[in-house]
């Protein structure tokens, strides 16, 4: 069966971990193939939240942090494919039985990945935020790099910020090096406010995959304000 990975973090615990509990139960996913890792703690533990794993750990490494639990303790998460993503996401009602239709055509076409974004026509993939299927073979063949360059655990802003640069400059560097399935993927894009944590309004995008009925929400097209999310998220904005 499909897993399905969530990388998140200690700061945006309080906005994000009730919320995405809450959604993944409306949904048709398995709770016990839900996985949710939360970097950036100061001391690791394991619990079960009404049926899901979740992982506290001391790495704080953005979109990767969740892969590299993953490297450092294969044997925790059970799959064979996995859905992965970050945690400014919301899941369908349909999203489960979507993405398993992905993945059984991944393994149909021998293929070890499938970006949430198709490349394009020249073979160039275009900017899925790390998100899509991944065999878990491929997430441990880039244990240098995720347990190298892209770790960290330092939490201090100057730091996050060095980190975040680093993720940005090896974002899908596991899609680009594995063979793709890739179908037509398009998402519908618009634009929402929302309030950050300092209290100052945002334009936020939003980009739904109807493909397989999930959204993700970006706060940094203006700019590297991941570090700064919004706080009523998404309360006040109902995408479906």
């Amino acid at each position: 069966m499909l897993a399905l990975v969530i990388s998140s973090n200690k700061k945006y615990e309080p906005i994000h971990l009730g919320r995405l509990v809450k959604n993944i139960k409306t949904t048709d996913i398995p709770l016990d193939k839900v996985y949710i890792i939360i970097g950036g703690c100061e001391e690791e533990a394991e619990e079960n939240i009404d049926g899901i794993h979740v992982f506290r750990v001391k790495n704080n490494s953005f979109d990767y942090t969740a892969m590299q639990f993953i490297c450092k303790n294969p044997e925790k998460i059970d799959f064979n494919y996995c859905f992965y993503t970050h945690d400014t996401v919301v899941f369908g009602p349909e999203f489960y039985k979507k993405a398993s239709a992905i993945m059984d055509a991944c393994i149909a076409n021998n293929c070890d990945t499938s970006p949430v974004v198709a490349c394009i026509s020249d073979g160039l993939s275009k900017m899925s935020f790390n998100i899509g299927w991944y065999k878990k073979k491929v997430i441990l063949s880039g244990k240098e790099e995720l347990l190298g360059y892209l770790y960290n655990e330092n939490n201090d802003r100057e730091t996050l910020w060095k980190c975040k640069l680093r993720a940005v400059e090896y974002e899908d560097f596991l899609f680009k090096r594995n063979t793709k399935y890739n179908v037509e993927k398009q998402s519908l894009n618009y634009i929402r406010k929302a309030m950050t944590q300092n209290n100052e309004w945002i334009d936020v995008r939003i980009r739904k995959f109807d493909y397989t009925d999930f959204s993700k929400f970006q706060t940094n097209f203006e700019g590297l304000i991941t570090i700064d999310t919004f706080s009523d998220f998404p309360a006040n904005y109902n995408i479906y």
